[in-house]
């Protein structure tokens, strides 16, 4: 399985380029209930994520935080947007099941399971939302 880096602000995570496309899987298929809120440079962001996993080959997903999240509103809106995208997926049950991911959102290039342990799901969301809370670049 490969893996890749992924960067907010000299901030970095390695993850499994299954884990990085659930959370994508996930996140666009939140815009059903957030796009009108949503900043323009998040919305560019998922413009951007919804051809990136179709484009990028294994070990180089590139989420382009730096280049959308400009600013401590853009950042604000990304996280509430991965939270809840996040709490829907964990709301499922353990294990949680995925497969309606797919008939949300177009991309299909990375399969993963049919479900997973809501454990693995946490860690995999908890481990993108580092990236925005520690040094100062958070949601406030």
């Amino acid at each position: 399985m490969a893996h890749s880096v992924i960067q907010y602000r000299g901030k970095y995570s390695e993850m499994k380029d299954a884990r990085l496309a659930l959370i994508v899987y996930a996140v666009l298929g939140e815009l059903t209930y957030h796009e009108t809120l949503l900043p323009a440079n998040v919305k560019g962001l998922l413009d951007v994520w919804a051809h990136t996993i179709d484009a990028c080959g294994p070990g180089c997903i590139d989420l382009q935080f730096d280049r959308f999240l400009t600013d401590s509103n853009d950042r604000a809106a990304f996280v509430r947007l991965l939270g809840s995208a996040k709490a829907r997926l964990l709301a499922r049950g353990d294990p949680v099941e995925l497969s309606h991911l797919r008939s949300r959102v177009s991309i299909q290039s990375i399969d993963f399971p049919d479900a997973l342990p809501s454990q693995t799901i946490q860690a995999a969301f908890d481990d993108v939302l580092s990236l925005f809370d520690t040094d100062g670049c958070g949601t406030t």
